[in-house]
């Protein structure tokens, strides 16, 4: 059973573009009788004084997005259909860093038998209209494990990898899920 305190306790680090004002991670634990477990909300509000002297200076910084997530949403932008919706978890140690393209050993051997799932996208409100992409997924654990970060990609299999945090490890047991939900805010 996963406490409070084990659930993304490091945060949320992917890197990434100046633009993106903010990120949020939501992880709630399904126990397998379907109770639910502890819930943990990790966000990441880029300050308004970096955002200044990104406007400024025109640096790149900030912590969110992975430098190929980018790449997805030029993709969409210039017309493509792929749309980074595939949640998988992964089981390895790490720290994320804008070059990644992949999860920490991601765990193929969850419940669908692939570990990625597809998640609910949605445009939300955080502080205008639609300026927030959200993504929700579920994923059941098959047996015992503890599951270390968490990404969405562009496809099933392979693919971009458009957003990725890590965390202290989550204990999960035989059947108990987590359900995922990513927030980018774009400013």
């Amino acid at each position: 059973m996963a406490t409070a305190g084990q659930l993304l306790e490091s945060g949320v680090v992917a890197k990434g573009h100046r633009r993106v004002k903010s990120l949020t991670v939501e992880a709630q634990v399904i126990h397998a009788d379907g109770s639910l477990g502890e819930k943990r909300v990790q966000r990441y509000i880029r300050p308004f004084w970096l955002r200044v002297l990104d406007w400024i200076q025109d640096q790149a910084g900030a912590v969110l997005q992975v430098n190929t997530g980018r790449a997805v949403v030029t993709a969409l932008l210039a017309g493509g259909t792929t749309y980074p919706k595939w949640i998988g978890w992964g089981t390895g140690a790490g720290v994320t860093a804008a070059t990644d393209t992949t999860l920490f050993t991601e765990d193929s051997g969850g419940s669908p038998v692939y570990a990625r799932v597809s998640g609910t996208q949605t445009q939300v409100t955080t502080s205008t209209l639609n300026d927030t992409y959200q993504c929700v997924g579920t994923i059941t654990a098959n047996a015992v494990k503890t599951i270390t970060n968490a990404g969405i990609f562009d496809a099933l299999t392979v693919g971009d990898l458009y957003v990725k945090g890590d965390f202290s490890g989550i204990p999960l047991s035989t059947n108990d899920s987590i359900q995922f939900t990513f927030q980018v805010q774009y400013s």
